[in-house]
């Protein structure tokens, strides 16, 4: 009796650790284990927030690649055959943005938290002779070339202890990799420019903490 009872705990545990493994093969983790994650939290400070007197600490947490694209955009795409023309992207001046604050809140005593909650895509900006097929070429050639999700709902957390008679304020903003573009389409003797404008991909997320002067 003792041993049929050993016997059903032992296949009741079993049962859980597979049920735990089904629903964590589920579950997409949609920010990526970044070792030089600290690295970019100095660069932040040196380079991208412009008043750094009262900054208290900086966190970035960068997107799994799974979520944003897993290949940067390069000088040239990939050729992409549209149905009706075939057409690529040619980049220039790659570099990183950090968004203007998409929450901003002030907490006191004794401590506080942040919830960033949004739907991240990437964003397109079509600068000259802009129409809505033009749009859709750009973004359908981008898709081919990154393979990136469409819409990917995003949340993080940042809390905060305060001490009595202080506040501290906590900004969440979007960081980017933008790209400015050229859409081509392929000629038989001359390809011909479409329209330029500029991409962004969002590649992390920043919490800002800073304390009242």
């Amino acid at each position: 009796m003792i041993k049929e009872n050993k016997i059903k705990k032992y296949v009741v545990v079993i049962i859980c650790l597979l049920g735990m493994l089904i629903l964590s093969g589920k579950t997409e983790n949609v920010f990526a284990n970044d070792k030089k994650s600290k690295d970019m939290e100095n660069s932040l400070l040196s380079f991208y927030i412009k008043d750094v007197s009262n900054v208290e600490s900086i966190k970035y947490i960068p997107l799994d690649k799974k979520i944003i694209g897993n290949k940067r955009i390069t000088d040239k795409s990939n050729v992409v055959d549209i149905g009706f023309g075939e057409y690529y992207i040619k980049a220039k001046d790659e570099k990183k943005e950090l968004q203007e604050p998409s929450y901003s809140s002030w907490y006191e005593a004794p401590k506080g938290g942040m919830q960033f909650r949004e739907k991240l895509s990437i964003e397109y900006q079509v600068n000259k002779d802009y129409n809505n097929k033009n749009l859709r070429i750009l973004k359908k050639v981008v898709e081919e070339n990154i393979h990136p999700k469409n819409k990917v709902l995003i949340s993080a957390s940042q809390y905060v202890n305060v001490k009595n008679g202080y506040k501290k304020n906590i900004k969440a903003c979007i960081f980017y990799q933008s790209y400015s573009i050229q859409l081509y389409e392929k000629d038989l003797f001359f390809d011909d420019k479409i329209t330029t404008g500029k991409v962004k991909i969002p590649i992390g997320i920043v919490f800002i903490v800073s304390k009242d002067m």
